[in-house]
C-alpha cells in the first residue's frame, strides 16, 4: 500500500532549465530571422515600385498599387517567417526530440523522462528506472551546447538582405535626396509630374488608341521618329530600334540619323528605319538616351481573304430542314447535301476563281481538276453552289482584288461527305439463357435508333446453320428511336432438342438516295441457343440453384465474422490509443465488408429471379415454384439489400464516429444487433433455398419414377408382342 502511494520522479531541474532555455533560444531566433526578412522584403519591394514607376510612369492609382505591394511583401515576409511560427506551442515534448535528434548522447533517456514523469500509473519498479533515466537525462544535460541545434545560415542570409537592402537606400537618400523624394511623392501619388529625362522622342504615325500601324504581309514599311532639339532637352547620338516577332523572334537595329540640327535653329532631329519584307506582326520599342517608346506594334494583314456561309439543303429522307452552317474547318455534311456557299471578301474584288474536283457539273479539267471565274466588278460577295455533294470535296478560292493583288495562297473549303450510318440495334433476349426448350418464348426486348429515322426492326434466326430467315418486330413511319418489347414463340419453329437456333435483331431506315443501294442495315447482337428436352432445363437450372446457395452461404458466413468483428470492438472504456485504432480499423473494415454482402446478395436475387424468368419463359415452371423463387427468396433477399444493409452501414457509420472518439461502446452493440436481425433473414432465406433443393430433388426421383414406369411399360408391352408372335407361329406350325 505505501510502496502504491510513493510519488512519480520528476524532472531535474537542469532538464527543465534546458528546454526552458531552448525554448527561449527558439523563439528569439523566429523573431530575429522575421524581422530580418521583413526589412529586407520591403527594401525589394520598395526598389521594385521605383523601378516600375520609373520605366513605366503608371497612373496614380497603379503608383499607389506598386506602393500597397511592397508593404504587401513586407507583411508576407513577416506573416511566413515569423507570425506563423512564433506563436506555435513549443511542448517539452517537442524539445525533448530535438535535442535527442540533435544530441545521440541521450540515447533516449531524455524524451523517455519527459513522457513519463508525473504519471501516477507507474509500478516500483517502472518508478525506479524511470528515476535512473532522468538522473542520467540531467547528467547528460549538463553538456548540452545549445547553439549547435540551430542553423544560423537562413539567419544570416536575412541578416545580410536586410542590411544591404537598408545600406542601399540610406546611400539613395545621401547621393540623391531629391530622387528618393521625388519618388516617394510619385508612389504617394502626392504629384503627378512624370520623371525628369533628358531625351523626349516622338514617331509618327501611331497616334491610334493601339500604338499600332497596319502593313500588308510581305511589304516594306518605314518609321520616322524625331527628338527635340530645343534646350535643355539633349539629342541622343544613337537611336535604336528594339523589336520582336509573334514567332518569339528578337532583334535590335540602329536607326538611321538624317542631318545633324543645331540646337536653337533646328526643333527636332530625325531619323529613319525600315523594316524590310515585314513576315507577321512585331511589335517593338524604341530607345535614345534616356527615353523609350514602348510597345509600338506592327500588324501584318493578309491580301485578300475570303469569310464563307455555307447555305445546305438536305436529303428529304433526312427530315432536316435547310440550314446555315459555318465554314470552318472541315465541314461534314451528310451525303446527297446541295451546298450554295456564301463567301464574303475582306476587300472589293474583280474576280474569283474556284477550283474542285473534276465531275458531271465541271467536266473536263487539268488532272481531274476543273476551275470556273467568277467576275465580280468590285463586290466583295458572291455565291457559289454545289448541286449534290457525292464525296469528299475541296474548293480552292484564288482572289484578285481592285487593287489587282492576289492572294498569295489559296482560300480553301474541304466539304466531308458523310455517308448514312446503319441503325443503332441494342436488342437483348430477357430472361433467357443459353439453353431453351422446344416450347419455350423468347422476349427481345430493348431499343433501335437512327439518326434519321428507323422504317423497320426484324429478327433474323437461323436453325442449324441454314439459310437465315426473318421475323418482323416493327414497322414504323420513320422515328428516330423505336422501343422493342416482342417475343418469338419456338414452338412455331418447330424445332427438336439438340438444335442450334441463331437469334439477332436487325433494323432499316429511310435512306433513299438515288445512288444508294438502298436502306442501310443496323445488326444487333447476335444469340446462339442450344434447344433441350424440359428435363435437360431443369437439370441445369437446378444446378445453378446448388452453385447460387452456395454462394449465398458464403456471404452468410461474411456475415457472421463481420458481426463477431463489432463485438470484439466493443472496448471498455480508458483503453489506450492502440486499442482505439484496432477498433477504428475493425469498423472500417466491417463497413466495408457490408458494403460488399449487400451487392453480392443483390447479385443472388438477381439470378434467382432471371432463374424465375427462365423457367416461366420456357414453360417448365409451375404456380409453388414461381411463388417460392419469388415470394421467399427473391424479395426477401432484395428487402434485406433495400432496408437493413443500409440500416446497418448507417449505425457502421455513426460507431466509426463515436470510436474515432472513443465513445463506441453504445453503438457498437445497435450495430451488432443489426448484424444479428441481418443473419436471421438470410437464416430464412437459406431455408427456403434448402426447401427449394429439396423440392428439385422430389420432382428429380418422381421424374426417374416416371422413367422407371415407362420403361416397365414398354418392356410389358414388348413381352406381349413376343407372345402373340410365338402363337402365331405355333398355330402355322400346326
Amino acid at each position: 500500500m505505501l510502496a502504491s502511494m510513493r510519488q512519480s520522479p520528476q524532472l531535474a531541474p537542469g532538464v527543465r532549465q534546458l528546454l526552458g532555455a531552448l525554448r527561449r533560444r527558439i523563439r528569439r531566433y523566429i523573431w530575429l530571422h522575421g524581422l530580418a526578412a521583413t526589412v529586407a522584403g520591403l527594401g525589394v519591394g520598395f526598389w521594385l515600385a521605383l523601378g516600375a514607376d520609373w520605366f513605366f510612369e503608371p497612373s496614380a492609382t497603379v503608383r499607389q498599387g506598386l506602393l500597397a505591394g511592397a508593404a504587401s511583401i513586407g507583411v508576407v515576409c513577416l506573416a511566413w517567417v515569423a507570425l506563423r511560427r512564433a506563436w506555435a506551442p513549443l511542448s517539452d515534448h517537442s524539445m525533448a526530440v530535438l535535442l535527442e535528434r540533435r544530441f545521440g548522447a541521450f540515447e533516449d533517456s531524455l524524451l523517455t523522462a519527459v513522457e513519463l514523469t508525473g504519471r501516477e500509473d507507474l509500478r516500483d519498479f517502472s518508478r525506479d528506472m524511470l528515476a535512473h533515466t532522468c538522473d542520467e537525462a540531467s547528467q547528460r544535460s549538463r553538456q548540452v551546447d545549445l547553439r549547435r541545434v540551430f542553423n544560423r545560415a537562413p539567419l544570416v542570409r536575412s541578416s545580410i538582405a536586410a542590411a544591404v537592402m537598408v545600406l542601399s537606400i540610406v546611400t539613395l537618400a545621401v547621393a540623391s535626396p531629391d530622387v528618393l523624394r521625388f519618388g516617394l511623392e510619385r508612389l504617394t501619388a502626392t504629384t503627378d509630374q512624370p520623371w525628369p529625362r533628358q531625351t523626349h522622342l516622338r514617331i509618327d504615325g501611331f497616334d491610334n488608341e493601339r500604338r499600332e500601324a497596319v502593313v500588308a504581309r510581305g511589304a516594306d514599311f518605314e518609321i520616322h521618329v524625331q527628338a527635340e532639339a530645343t534646350p535643355p532637352h539633349v539629342v541622343p547620338q544613337v537611336v535604336e530600334v528594339r523589336y520582336r516577332a509573334d514567332d518569339g523572334r528578337r532583334e535590335r537595329a540602329t536607326m538611321i540619323r538624317e542631318g545633324i540640327a543645331v540646337p536653337g535653329e533646328d526643333e527636332y532631329q530625325d531619323y529613319r528605319f525600315t523594316f524590310s519584307s515585314v513576315p507577321s506582326s512585331l511589335s517593338f520599342d524604341v530607345v535614345g538616351g534616356d527615353a523609350r517608346l514602348r510597345d509600338l506594334r506592327l500588324r501584318v494583314v493578309e491580301s485578300p481573304s475570303l469569310s464563307m456561309r455555307l447555305q445546305c439543303e438536305y436529303p428529304a429522307y433526312t427530315g432536316r430542314l435547310p440550314a446555315e452552317v459555318p465554314a470552318t474547318g472541315v465541314v461534314p455534311l451528310p451525303v446527297g447535301t446541295r451546298v450554295t456557299i456564301q463567301a464574303l471578301a475582306t476587300k472589293d474584288l474583280r474576280e474569283a476563281r474556284v477550283e474542285l474536283p473534276g465531275g458531271d457539273e465541271f467536266p473536263g479539267g487539268d488532272e481531274g481538276r476543273v476551275s470556273q471565274t467568277i467576275e465580280l466588278g468590285g463586290d466583295r460577295e458572291f455565291d457559289f453552289t454545289l448541286e449534290q455533294l457525292a464525296a469528299d470535296t475541296t474548293l480552292s478560292f484564288q482572289l484578285l482584288d481592285t487593287d489587282g493583288v492576289r492572294n498569295r495562297a489559296p482560300v480553301q473549303l474541304a466539304l466531308s461527305a458523310v455517308p448514312d450510318a446503319p441503325p443503332q440495334v441494342e436488342v437483348q433476349l430477357e430472361g433467357i439463357g443459353s439453353a431453351i426448350t422446344p416450347r419455350a418464348r423468347l422476349p427481345l426486348v430493348g431499343k433501335v435508333a437512327d439518326d434519321y429515322g428507323v422504317a423497320r426492326v426484324w429478327a433474323e434466326y437461323s436453325i442449324d446453320e441454314a439459310e437465315p430467315k426473318p421475323h418482323e418486330l416493327a414497322t414504323a413511319a420513320g422515328p428516330p428511336e423505336i422501343a422493342i418489347d416482342a417475343a418469338i414463340e419456338v414452338a412455331e419453329l418447330a424445332l427438336q432438342p439438340g438444335a442450334k437456333l441463331s437469334l439477332g435483331a436487325k433494323a432499316a431506315d429511310n435512306c433513299d438516295l438515288p445512288d444508294s443501294a438502298g436502306p442501310n442495315i443496323g445488326q444487333g447482337e447476335r444469340f446462339l441457343l442450344e434447344v433441350v428436352t424440359p428435363d435437360h432445363l431443369l437439370t441445369l437450372l437446378e444446378t445453378r440453384e446448388l452453385n447460387l446457395r452456395q454462394r449465398f452461404e458464403t456471404i452468410i458466413q461474411e456475415v457472421t465474422e463481420t458481426r463477431d468483428t463489432l463485438s470484439a470492438a466493443e472496448t471498455p472504456e480508458g483503453s489506450d490509443k492502440a486499442a482505439q485504432q484496432t477498433n477504428l480499423l475493425h469498423v472500417e473494415r466491417a463497413r466495408q465488408n457490408g458494403q460488399k454482402n449487400a451487392e453480392e446478395t443483390r447479385g443472388v436475387a438477381n439470378a434467382f429471379e432471371g432463374i424465375r424468368a427462365e423457367l416461366i419463359n420456357n414453360r417448365v415452371d409451375t404456380e409453388e415454384l414461381r411463388i417460392r423463387l419469388k415470394d421467399r427468396i427473391a424479395d426477401p433477399l432484395r428487402r434485406i439489400v433495400e432496408s437493413m444493409f443500409p440500416e446497418f452501414d448507417r449505425r457502421l457509420e455513426v460507431l466509426q464516429k463515436e470510436v474515432a472518439a472513443d465513445a463506441g461502446k453504445a453503438s457498437a452493440q445497435a450495430a451488432v444487433e443489426q448484424a444479428d436481425a441481418i443473419l436471421v433473414e438470410m437464416q430464412k432465406v437459406r431455408d427456403q433455398m434448402l426447401e427449394l433443393e429439396s423440392f428439385n430433388e422430389a420432382v428429380d426421383l418422381l421424374r426417374e419414377i416416371i422413367a422407371a414406369q415407362q420403361q416397365v411399360t414398354e418392356r410389358t408391352k414388348q413381352e406381349r408382342r413376343n407372345k402373340v408372335r410365338k402363337l402365331l407361329e405355333d398355330e402355322d406350325e400346326e
